[in-house]
């Protein structure tokens, strides 16, 4: 059956394979960084770049990619400024919603549906998009991968990155340039509303079945391509929201791996 798949399809199921490896060690360092709610704020203020977007008439990926980015670097500012965590998501995220809706509201004669940025669509998907997340995906693991135990101890112990010359500043605001950067990518495949479920299920996932941060980011990564490629392909057969599948199979998976925590 699954050897029918359209040609999108099996494009749009590699490219969601392809997303979840950077998805999944992001979701590792979102979870054990406790900024569950910043990645929420991130996937949610995408919209602005959207909504930028659909004012002008179009360059919907790149002004999407810029706002996130920047975005995201205004709250690492904000908790860099000592402002409390839960203020500065709820200042950015609701300036943020404001502007955007304020410019939905004056953009004359769009035509965008605007559900589908919202939930998922992968019959938006083009060419283009899927090759944009590859490239977005492999730029974002190579930059995980040359900072990983910088991103590991400032995630773990700043006064010891202090001590090794980590400046963990720097290190948060690349963190989250990173978070903007991944989302802004997969909001035409997910959706803004449930994208920030794969930032946080994943490894929630694989700290149900593990305390050690190998086992835990492997299995962050299966259940990632687990939740996409299973996502997707519901999506098609039974007509069903892009974004709310891939979250409904994670949300499953974590409930049924729950019993295995450790107390």
């Amino acid at each position: 059956m699954i050897l029918n798949l359209e040609p999108f399809m099996i494009r749009t199921i590699e490219a969601g394979i392809v997303l979840s490896f950077p998805v999944s060690i992001l979701s590792f360092f979102v979870v054990t960084k406790k900024i569950s709610f910043a990645a929420v704020s991130i996937s949610h203020v995408t919209f602005g770049g959207v909504a930028i977007a659909i004012f002008i008439g179009g360059y919907l990926l790149p002004i999407t990619m810029l706002f996130s980015i920047l975005a995201s670097l205004l709250m690492a500012f904000l908790f860099r400024m000592k402002i409390a965590k839960d203020s500065s998501i709820g200042i950015v995220f609701s300036s943020v919603m404001a502007f955007s809706i304020i410019l939905i509201s004056i953009s004359k004669g769009y035509q965008t549906d605007i559900t589908s940025y919202l939930f998922g669509n992968i019959l938006m998907l083009t060419n283009s998009d899927i090759r944009m997340i590859v490239i977005v995906s492999a730029v974002v693991l190579i930059v995980v991968y040359k900072n990983f135990w910088k991103f590991m101890l400032s995630t773990f112990s700043e006064p010891i990155a202090d001590i090794n010359g980590v400046s963990v500043k720097k290190t948060d605001y690349l963190f989250f340039a990173l978070l903007g950067l991944i989302v802004s990518v997969g909001v035409k495949m997910i959706g803004i509303i449930l994208l920030s479920s794969l930032l946080i299920l994943p490894a929630s996932i694989g700290l149900n079945l593990s305390g050690r941060y190998r086992p835990v980011i492997v299995i962050s990564f299966l259940s990632a391509i687990g939740s996409m490629i299973t996502g997707i392909y519901l999506s098609w057969q039974l007509n069903l929201p892009t974004g709310a599948s891939i979250a409904s199979i994670a949300a499953v998976l974590f409930f049924i791996t729950l019993p295995f925590k450790r107390r």
